[in-house]
């Protein structure tokens, strides 16, 4: 199981301090479980804000009411088939905005073959933070950002790091 565990956290390409607490190398903050957890949120949230941010999804569902959009069995049926990166923090899941199509309200589905990929290897949360996160394969780009140029090299990092992740 170590190994695991290892083999995953080396699969994120690049260290990135955003993602791992703060610069000043407090120890605390970037060891202590319940600080370390808001500092990777507050850093997807950053991460994810120029592709649109993450929302709630109750905020989805609302705007799928509101805008007549699929109806909310849709959300859950894209989230149990893991469609659609989301993930749990603070008793509300979330869903980054990047890969909806903002006038269907519905996801991009050139995503999939990334999807696939990451599928096998990373939980939602590492799914999530693998997208914020630099990438090495990507030259150092965080996959939500390479996406707009580049989705062929995006799918062959994930498909790097998911060996790297699967051993």
């Amino acid at each position: 199981m170590q190994d695991k565990v290892e083999r995953r956290q080396a699969s994120f390409s690049a260290p990135n301090p955003a993602l791992d607490g703060p610069a000043s190398g407090n120890w605390h903050y970037q060891w202590c479980p319940q600080h370390r957890g808001q500092f990777q949120f507050d850093a997807m949230r950053a991460a994810y804000r120029a592709t649109g941010g993450i929302a709630r999804v109750d905020e989805l569902v609302d705007l799928f009411r509101r805008e007549d959009g699929p109806l909310p069995n849709a959300l859950v049926r894209w989230i149990e088939c893991r469609q659609v990166i989301c993930f749990e923090w603070s008793d509300a899941i979330w869903l980054p905005w990047f890969q909806f199509h903002r006038v269907e309200l519905r996801p991009h589905r050139q995503l999939d073959a990334v999807f696939i990929e990451l599928a096998p290897a990373f939980n939602a949360w590492e799914v999530a933070n693998w997208f914020a996160s630099p990438n090495a394969w990507l030259a150092g780009k965080t996959p939500v950002d390479a996406l707009l140029s580049d989705l062929d090299a995006v799918r062959d990092a994930a498909r790097a790091d998911r060996f790297i992740a699967n051993g």
